[in-house]
């Protein structure tokens, strides 16, 4: 998210870049500190107005002049030091971003007793709930088979889409939305599915998503109701 001009903010792995780090820091600074950092600031600039006027010879109406506009900065200077600790604090400019999850199940049974695939169908909302402009690039989802083999868990995927890389998408605005909607053969083993959701922003940043979904383990009555539709009649 970098503008013209700026050091664009970017995660590196050999460690964070100096400018990253400044900002880490006021952030701490301003957020964890407050009370002390703005009982300083005030100390200091009443400290420096008054070594001014200590130098001069003032008249009591000036001292009186002094003294208001001592007030008046420091009402000016924590009015800044707060507005700077509400923007860290609520993150007004960060990506901000939710996913509302649907998902459907038709169980193998519902396509014919020999059937080895049931019927996932999912939708991903991807929701901007930020104040500023989500910079996606693309998605991936990923659905996985999970295995639980006696104390531990294991991941079989089964289903990438797109098969490989990343599908491109586009900003998303503050209060809408990108929306995923597929349609996947589940094998009728399955008995429960790890959802992943990978979004990659701008700047080749990704942020991820999952959950693991239990599978049905019965007919539901819409695939019930195909199951007989599909099976002959006796006579």
């Amino acid at each position: 998210m970098a503008d013209a001009g700026r050091l664009p903010a970017r995660i590196s792995y050999g460690g964070i870049l100096w400018r990253d780090s400044l900002v880490k820091w006021l952030e701490r600074l301003v957020v964890r500190r407050f009370p002390q950092l703005s009982l300083a600031l005030a100390v200091l600039f009443i400290a420096a107005v008054s070594a001014v006027l200590w130098k001069k010879a003032v008249t009591l109406d000036q001292l009186s002049k002094a003294v208001d506009s001592i007030l008046k900065g420091l009402a000016i200077l924590l009015g800044a030091l707060w507005s700077l600790n509400r923007y860290f604090t609520t993150r007004m400019d960060y990506p901000q971003l939710r996913v509302d999850m649907a998902v459907n199940f038709v169980p193998s049974t519902a396509f014919g007793k020999d059937s080895l695939y049931g019927l996932l169908s999912y939708r991903l909302d991807i929701v901007n709930t930020g104040k500023t402009l989500l910079p996606v690039t693309g998605y991936c989802v990923e659905l996985a088979n999970v295995i639980l083999s006696q104390e531990a868990v294991a991941y079989e995927k089964f289903h990438r889409w797109p098969e490989s890389g990343m599908h491109s998408a586009n900003p998303i605005e503050p209060g809408s939305w990108g929306a995923i909607s597929e349609a996947v053969a589940c094998p009728k083993d399955v008995l429960a599915v790890n959802l992943y959701l990978d979004v990659e922003l701008e700047g080749k940043r990704h942020w991820t998503w999952h959950r693991i979904i239990p599978a049905a383990p019965e007919p539901t009555q819409a695939g019930q109701s195909v199951l007989a539709a599909r099976e002959p009649a006796n006579s």
